[in-house]
C-alpha cells in the first residue's frame, strides 16, 4: 500500500517540479520566489505533493506510514520502537525541508530574475489535477489490496 501512496505523492511533487522548470525555464530553486501567485495550481499541487508523502492525515501517505508504524510496534523485540522512532525523526526532518522549499519557490514576493510568460499548458495542469485526486484516493485502492493479501 506504501507504494501506491507514495508513488502518487512523489509523482506530484516531480510533476509541479517540471511544471515549474518549463514555465520558468529555471531548475534554480535560488532563482524561484513568489510563485504561488503567478501558479497557484501549481503551488497547490506541491502543497497537497508534500503533505501528502510527509504523511499528513487524510492523505495518502498517513494511511500507509500509519500501517507500516502499527506493524513495527507488533515486533516481539525492542526492534519495534526503535523502527517508529526512526520514521517519525525521518517524517519530520522531511516535512521541514520540504516546507522550507515551498515557501522559497512559491510564497513571498517574486525576485523578478524570473519571468513567468503564461500558466502551464492543460495536460500539465490536468496531470496534477489528477494526481492531487490520487492522493485523496490512492488509499482507499490500497487499504481493500491490503485486506485481500491478509487473507
Amino acid at each position: 500500500m506504501h507504494i501506491i501512496c507514495h508513488a502518487y505523492s512523489k509523482a506530484t511533487l516531480f510533476f509541479c517540479a517540471g511544471s515549474i522548470a518549463y514555465v520558468t525555464g529555471t531548475r534554480k530553486i535560488s532563482a524561484l520566489r513568489g510563485l504561488g501567485k503567478t501558479l497557484p495550481l501549481t503551488a497547490t499541487a506541491f502543497f497537497v505533493g508534500l503533505l501528502s508523502v510527509t504523511g499528513v492525515p487524510p492523505l495518502a501517505c498517513f494511511w500507509s506510514k500509519f500501517m507500516i508504524l502499527s506493524g513495527a510496534m507488533r515486533l516481539p523485540s525492542p526492534l519495534g520502537p526503535l523502527i517508529v522512532i526512526f520514521i517519525l525523526c525521518e517524517t519530520l526532518v522531511s516535512f521541514g525541508w520540504m516546507l522550507y522549499i515551498a515557501q522559497k519557490i512559491f510564497l513571498g514576493a517574486p525576485l523578478g530574475a524570473v519571468e513567468v510568460p503564461a500558466d502551464p499548458p492543460w495536460p500539465m495542469d490536468s496531470t496534477l489535477i489528477i494526481l492531487m485526486i490520487g492522493c485523496l484516493v490512492a488509499p482507499l485502492v490500497g487499504m481493500p489490496l491490503v485486506q485481500l493479501m491478509g487473507k
